[in-house]
């Protein structure tokens, strides 16, 4: 199965030249395996962006290999080989600023993935696909195709949600319990089990107790999370892992969100988690950074008190300080956790453009990270149904900003009067 055979459809041409940047930067990654004459091929979500033409800038600086090699003959190629990292890895290391997570050929067999689709390779010196395993036909079906792996529940559906969140597939989650393995095919003649996972609009009760999930490497989770959030719809994959318990196991600071509601009149989303979910519904491009700040703006709200007549009070301050240690955490770069505590710390600022002092304004608009600022208020926003006049406003002070206009005096707040109170009347009786 030649490139002749790959999809036209979706974000194609938009991204011809990423592409090929892309394709010289996996060549130049997998230089020490050509050398060494080791045939390395593109496996997994790395061959199926390609397939299905992904954004470049929706990799995240990941590429998944199999290589035709063991750890021990591998070790001396590349420097800082990682080990242990997590299922379905045997090996992590960063070759020029490409983190290459790699399977190697350990046991006589170098990938087992859950799903057929899977096992689609690429290699990228011949620019060519190979399909060893005849998984074709199921990369355009809109069900992922099982095939037994020996793995756990768990690290079935870590894998699921990826491939949910990449590409147009769904997963049969009947087949799957939130709180155990896979449960056997009913008899014949018998009515099917009610499905464990609630309908898609409907949350778990928030005091329902975590399923046991073992802990993962920091390195696997932020894989796992990098690969969810920059897929066409994040949304899918997050809500899998949720309905599943895995983000209640490992990712709290997330779990908090559900459950914690919203004015109706503010938010007819949802709760807390819910509104997070439906912003990746408006996000434009599947920019890291951006997805994290979505992600992780609003998640000061579960341990905000009401004060002032606000029902969150403050809790954008709290939310970007829970994304700095939840980040920190899974081992994101120091530089990328700063910009997502910008984004979520001032997250509702472009909407008080207009009423802060013009060189407060001046100094927020002058950050690099004012365009991403202005793309996460976007999908705030219109998640909410709101109007997206305060947005087209914002825009209409950058212009000014970008062009050396000076901006204009600050405004009132809407309902508030400027100037001197005037004197209260005295009504003789």
């Amino acid at each position: 199965m030649h490139g002749a055979g790959a999809p036209t459809g979706g974000w194609a041409g938009e991204h011809d030249k990423e592409q090929v940047e892309v394709a010289m930067d996996c060549r130049a990654a997998l230089e020490p395996f050509a050398e060494a004459g080791i045939a390395a091929h593109l496996v997994g979500c790395s061959a199926l962006d390609r397939y299905f033409r992904v954004p470049a800038n929706g990799g995240g600086g990941l590429l998944h290999l199999a290589v035709d090699a063991t750890v021990a003959e591998i070790a001396p190629l590349v420097d800082e080989l990682q080990f242990g990292v997590g299922p379905l890895v045997d090996a992590v290391a960063t070759y020029r600023g490409i983190r290459l997570v790699m399977r190697c050929r350990d046991g006589g067999e170098a990938v087992r993935y859950p799903f057929t689709v899977q096992h689609l390779r690429f290699d990228p010196h011949r620019e060519v696909f190979l399909d060893p395993d005849a998984v074709y036909y199921d990369l355009r079906k809109s069900e992922l195709a099982r095939r037994a792996a020996g793995l756990e529940w768990w690290q079935v559906i870590a894998e699921a949600a990826q491939l949910t969140a990449r590409y147009h597939y769904t997963f049969p989650a009947d087949t799957f319990s939130p709180a155990g393995p896979p449960h056997p095919p009913p008899p014949p003649h018998s009515p099917s089990p009610a499905p464990p996972f609630p309908p898609a609009r409907r949350r778990p009760p928030p005091a329902r107790p975590p399923v046991s999930v073992p802990a993962e490497s920091a390195e696997y989770q932020r894989n796992l999370l990098e690969q969810i959030l920059t897929g066409r719809a994040p949304e899918k994959g997050l809500r899998l892992l949720h309905d599943a318990g895995i983000v209640a196991s490992w990712w709290p600071e997330l779990a908090a969100m559900a459950g914690v509601p919203h004015a109706k009149d503010h938010h007819p989303e949802g709760d807390v988690w819910e509104h997070t979910l439906a912003t990746f519904a408006h996000r434009k491009v599947p920019d890291l950074v951006l997805s994290l700040g979505l992600l992780l703006h609003d998640a000061g709200k579960p341990r905000a008190t009401p004060q002032d007549g606000k029902r969150f009070f403050a809790h954008a301050e709290i939310g970007a300080r829970v994304a700095r240690r939840f980040l920190g955490r899974l081992g994101f770069a120091p530089r990328l956790i700063d910009a997502v505590a910008f984004l979520g710390r001032n997250h509702m600022m472009p909407a008080a453009l207009g009423r802060v002092r013009p060189e407060h304004a001046e100094e927020l608009m002058s950050s690099d990270l004012f365009p991403h600022l202005l793309e996460l208020y976007r999908a705030d926003m219109m998640s909410s149904f709101a109007s997206p006049e305060p947005y087209y406003h914002a825009c209409r002070l950058y212009q000014r900003h970008l062009r050396g206009r000076p901006l204009p005096q600050r405004t009132a707040t809407p309902g508030r009067r400027r100037g001197p109170r005037p004197r209260a009347r005295r009504f003789r009786g």
